[in-house]
C-alpha cells in the first residue's frame, strides 16, 4: 500500500472550492471518509486514479506504468516552463499529482520525493493491457473505398456548396434567435437548456429543424452571446457587437468560441490532422490516444457530432474546406490557450468562407402589398434596420418581411422620422416607394406623438406619470379603455391649457404607462422631465461574461463604418437614456452545453458535508505527526496486523518493538510484545514512528 501521508497534507492544504471540485469529479463516497488520511486513500483507489489520468494521452500512461519519472513531455506549441493544470503540458510527477490530488501546484514534490508511482503505475499498466495496441487509424477521415463510394467521388466544389449552407443557415438562425430573445425570452428548465416546446417554437422562427435547436443555443452560448437569468435566456451586450461582422467573420466567431469550450483532449485529437474529422474516425482516434478515457468523454462525441454538422465542418460524413477552415484558424487557440484576437489583416482562410458563403445584397423589393423581399442575404445594418420597420414573415437565402401601421409606430418609437425612413427606403428599394406604404409614412408621421408620456414634477402625492395628447375626443377614449385600466388613469382637474386639453395622471412609472398604451396601438411618444423626446428600448439585456471570446477587429470596423443616425438598432441613434427601469442583471451566467462542461462545480449537499466534516475533523491537519501515527496504529487494530514501532522510553531513549496491537483508546495503544511474550499499554504520544513489520 502506498503511503498516504504526503497526499493526505496536500489535500489538507487546497482551498474550499478545489475540495469540493476535487470529491465531485473523482466522485470520492462521501459517506465513508472521515478525514484526510480517509480521503488520501479513497483517491488511491485504482477507480479514483484512472478516473484522474482519463484525459492523459497514451504515451505519457506507457511511461508512468514504467514508474520512470521523465522530462516534460511537451506537445508541438505547448509551453514547457511552469506548471499547468492541463495535464497534456505537464511533467510526469505532475501527472502524478494530477492523479492523487486534483492539480499539480508550484510546491509540488519533487519525481520519486514521497510520491506513490507505484499506485499509479499499476493503474496505468491496467489501463494499456485493457486497451491493446494502437488500431492505426488513418487521419484523412473515414471515407471508405474511393472507387465505390459514391460519397466519396462528390466533387469538392458540391462539398463546398453544402458546407456553405450549412454554415449559412446556422449563422442566420442565430442572428435570429438574438432577435427573438429581445423580444421573447426563452425559458430555461430547471437542470439546464431549453424544453421540448421552447424548441418547437423556436424552430421555425430560426428556419432549422427541431433536434438542430439546441446546437444553435450551444453555439451562441459558447460564443457569449445569451446568458441565463433566473432560468431565463437573454441577449447579451456582445450580440449587438457580433450581429455586425460580415457573415464569414461570425462564422468564425461561433466557431472559434465553441472549439475553445471543447475539453483540451478533444481539440488536440481534432488538431492532429489538417481537417474536421467525421464521428467514427474521430471515436477511433480518440480511444487510441486516451485510452483511459471514461464514458463521459466519450458521450462528448455526439454533441461534437452535431454542432460540426451544424457549422458545416462535416457534411455527408466527410470533412469539408469550411473542417479545414477551422482547424488553421483555431491553431494558434490551441497553442497558447486562449482565442486569439484577429490583428488588422483579414484572417487568410477566411477568404475560402467568405467566397462560399452567398453573397449579400443591399437593396429590395418594395411590394404594393407591402412586403418587402430580400433576394439574398442582406448586411446586418440594413437587415436590422427594415427589421425595425417590418416584421419578418420568412428568412432564408431570399428573405421576406411585411410592412404594416404598427411596425412603422414601432419604428417611430425607437427613434426614426417618417424622413428617415423614406430616405432609408428610397435608398434600399429597386421598386421605388408604393401608394400604400407612402400612404402608412404620412400617417405614421402625422399620428406619431399625438400622445405624450412623461415623468411627473410637482403634480401631487401618488402621481408618478403625466398622459397629454391634443385630442379631446382621444383623450376620452384612453381614459375608458379598460385595456389600460391597470394604469388607474385619472382626469386631473386642472383647466386645458393652449397645448391641448387637461392630462391625465396616473400612479404607474411611466415606462409602465408607455409600454401598455403602445400595446394598445396608441401613437404615444415617451418624454423626459424637460419634454425631449427619449428613446425606449423591451429588450432585457445582461452583461456579457467576463470570459467572453475576443471578436475579431472587423466588429470595431463595422461598428465605426454604421450609419450614426438615424438607428439601425432599436436602442441607438439617440443620445438620450431610455426611460425603462433596468432590469438586466450585473453579471451573465454562461448556458452550460453538453460539449463543454462548465469548470466550476456547484457544491451538492453531499460534497458540503464532506467539507464540513474534513474542516472539522480531530486529525484535520496531517501535519501532526500524532495523527498520522493514530491512523496507522488504527488501521493496525482493525486488521491485526503486526507493527514495528518506535517508542520513547523515560529516560529519553528509544526502543525498537515488534507488537501486535489489540486496541486503541483515550490515546493508549494496548499490544503484544512478541519479542517479550507480554501485554503492553504504550502512550501514543511516546510513540515516535511506525512501521509495517
Amino acid at each position: 500500500m502506498s503511503d498516504s501521508l504526503p497526499l493526505a497534507r496536500r489535500l489538507s492544504a487546497l482551498d474550499d472550492d478545489a475540495l469540493v471540485r476535487l470529491v465531485t469529479e473523482r466522485r470520492v463516497p462521501a459517506r465513508d471518509i472521515r478525514d484526510f488520511f480517509d480521503l488520501a486513500d479513497a483517491l488511491l483507489q485504482p477507480a479514483s486514479i484512472r478516473l484522474a489520468l482519463r484525459d492523459v494521452d497514451r504515451e505519457a500512461l506507457v511511461r508512468l506504468a514504467a514508474s520512470a519519472p521523465a522530462a516534460p513531455a511537451v506537445e508541438a506549441g505547448t509551453p514547457s516552463s511552469g506548471h499547468s493544470t492541463d495535464p497534456l503540458a505537464t511533467t510526469d510527477a505532475d501527472l502524478v499529482a494530477l492523479a492523487l490530488a486534483a492539480e499539480a501546484g508550484p510546491d509540488a514534490p519533487e519525481p520519486g520525493a514521497l510520491l506513490p508511482y507505484d499506485a499509479v503505475s499499476e493503474v496505468a499498466q491496467a489501463v494499456l493491457a485493457e486497451a491493446g495496441p494502437v488500431t492505426g487509424d488513418d487521419t484523412g477521415g473515414d471515407t471508405g473505398d474511393a472507387g465505390t463510394d459514391a460519397a466519396a467521388s462528390r466533387d469538392e466544389a458540391v462539398l463546398l456548396a453544402a458546407a456553405a449552407e450549412r454554415a449559412f443557415t446556422t449563422v442566420s438562425a442565430v442572428s435570429e434567435l438574438l432577435q427573438q430573445l429581445r423580444t421573447a425570452p426563452v425559458r430555461l428548465r430547471a437542470h439546464g437548456g431549453i424544453g421540448t416546446v421552447e424548441e418547437r417554437r423556436l424552430a421555425p422562427l430560426l428556419g432549422v429543424e427541431v433536434d438542430q435547436v439546441p446546437a444553435v443555443v450551444e453555439l451562441a452560448a459558447s460564443a457569449r452571446l445569451v446568458a441565463a437569468e433566473a432560468e431565463t435566456l437573454l441577449s447579451t451586450t456582445l450580440a449587438e457587437q457580433w450581429n455586425l461582422l460580415p457573415a464569414a467573420d461570425r462564422w468564425l466567431a461561433l466557431t472559434r468560441s465553441w472549439f475553445g469550450a471543447l475539453p483540451a483532449p478533444w481539440r488536440r485529437i481534432l488538431h492532429a490532422s489538417l481537417a474536421w474529422q467525421n464521428e467514427s474516425t474521430l471515436a477511433r482516434a480518440f480511444l487510441d490516444r486516451y485510452p483511459a478515457a471514461d464514458e463521459s468523454r466519450h458521450e462528448v462525441l455526439a454533441g461534437i457530432g452535431a454542432v460540426a454538422v451544424t457549422l458545416g465542418l462535416v457534411a455527408d460524413d466527410r470533412p469539408t474546406p469550411f473542417g479545414a477552415v477551422a482547424i488553421h484558424e483555431t491553431r494558434a487557440d490551441l497553442e497558447t490557450g486562449a482565442p486569439q484576437p484577429a490583428g488588422g489583416a483579414r484572417e487568410p482562410g477566411l477568404d475560402v468562407v467568405a467566397a462560399a458563403l452567398p453573397p449579400e445584397v443591399t437593396q429590395v423589393y418594395v411590394q404594393h402589398d407591402l412586403s418587402v423581399i430580400a433576394p439574398g442575404p442582406l448586411p446586418p445594418t440594413i437587415d436590422a434596420r427594415i427589421r425595425l420597420l417590418a416584421d419578418l414573415e420568412n428568412r432564408g437565402l431570399a428573405s421576406a418581411y411585411r410592412i404594416s401601421q404598427a411596425s412603422i409606430d414601432r419604428a417611430l418609437a425607437s427613434g426614426e422620422t417618417e424622413q428617415s425612413l423614406r430616405d432609408f427606403l428610397g435608398e434600399v428599394s429597386l421598386t421605388g416607394l408604393p401608394q400604400a406604404l407612402d400612404y402608412l409614412l404620412t400617417q405614421g408621421g402625422r399620428r406619431h406623438g399625438l400622445v405624450r408620456v412623461r415623468p411627473a414634477a410637482n403634480a401631487g402625492p401618488g402621481v408618478r406619470t403625466i398622459v397629454e395628447t391634443a385630442d379631446e375626443a382621444l383623450r376620452g377614449t384612453i381614459a375608458l379603455d379598460h385595456a389600460l385600466s391597470a394604469l388607474d388613469l385619472r382626469r386631473t382637474t386642472d383647466a386645458a391649457t393652449e397645448a391641448g386639453p387637461a392630462p391625465l395622471v396616473s400612479r404607474a412609472e411611466p415606462a409602465t404607462v408607455y409600454w401598455l398604451m403602445l400595446d394598445a396601438r396608441y401613437p404615444v411618444l415617451a418624454l423626459d422631465a424637460d419634454g425631449e423626446p427619449r428613446v425606449m428600448t423591451r429588450a432585457r439585456i445582461v452583461p456579457a461574461p467576463a470570459s467572453a471570446p475576443t471578436l475579431p477587429a472587423a466588429a470595431a470596423a463595422a461598428s465605426e463604418a454604421a450609419p450614426a443616425a438615424p438607428a439601425s438598432t432599436p436602442n441607438s441613434g439617440r443620445t438620450a437614456a431610455p426611460v425603462t427601469t433596468p432590469t438586466s442583471a450585473q453579471t451573465g451566467t454562461p448556458i452550460t452545453s453538453p460539449a463543454a462542461p462548465s469548470s466550476t462545480s456547484t457544491p451538492t449537499s453531499a460534497a458540503a458535508d464532506l467539507l464540513a466534516r474534513l474542516r472539522d475533523a480531530p486529525t484535520a491537519s496531517p501535519d501532526d505527526p500524532t495523527a498520522w501515527i493514530t491512523r496507522q496504529l488504527d488501521q493496525a487494530v482493525r486488521a491485526r496486523t503486526p507493527l514495528l514501532v518506535d517508542v520513547r522510553m523515560p529516560d529519553g531513549s528509544a526502543a525498537h518493538l515488534r507488537v501486535t496491537p489489540q486496541s486503541l483508546s483515550n490515546g493508549r495503544l494496548r499490544c503484544v510484545d512478541e519479542k517479550a511474550g507480554i501485554e503492553r499499554t504504550v502512550p501514543v504520544a511516546n510513540i515516535l514512528a511506525v512501521e509495517a513489520a
